[in-house]
């Protein structure tokens, strides 16, 4: 029986490339916000936490659903082994790109929590 590898992290990038490492560990943000905001959570107990990581978990399964649904491939890449392209299962849709969706609605409730703040605080002098 073949081994299939749990690729959840697998992260590639070309050995030449002198950014290589910097956008590797870059990529894998998303993991790390995750954990960062569930901790935040379950130790102080934090309701705007808590929403946004409903939201970014809602924004992943709506990327997932589009992916499914528009079903583009991804670019090709230069991952032979053997001369065989080895491309996990799970990711071969491309678009959307599901960290593009994540800094979308990180970025965009950043934007409108500062918005929001600055109301309050123009409000109070």
């Amino acid at each position: 029986m073949p081994l299939k590898p749990f690729s959840l992290t697998h992260v590639v990038y070309t050995s030449d490339d002198n950014l290589g490492p910097v956008w590797a560990l870059l990529s894998l943000a998303p993991p790390f916000c995750v954990v960062s905001l569930t901790t935040v959570i379950l130790i102080g107990r934090d309701l705007r936490a808590a929403f946004v990581l409903v939201g970014l978990i809602v924004t992943s399964i709506i990327s997932t659903i589009l992916k499914k649904l528009i079903d583009q491939p991804r670019p090709q890449r230069n991952l032979e082994e053997d001369g065989i392209l080895h491309i996990p299962s799970s990711q071969e849709e491309g678009m959307p790109s599901n960290h593009a969706s994540f800094v979308s609605f990180a970025a965009t409730f950043a934007l409108l929590f500062a918005l929001r703040r600055c109301d309050r605080m123009e409000g109070s002098s």
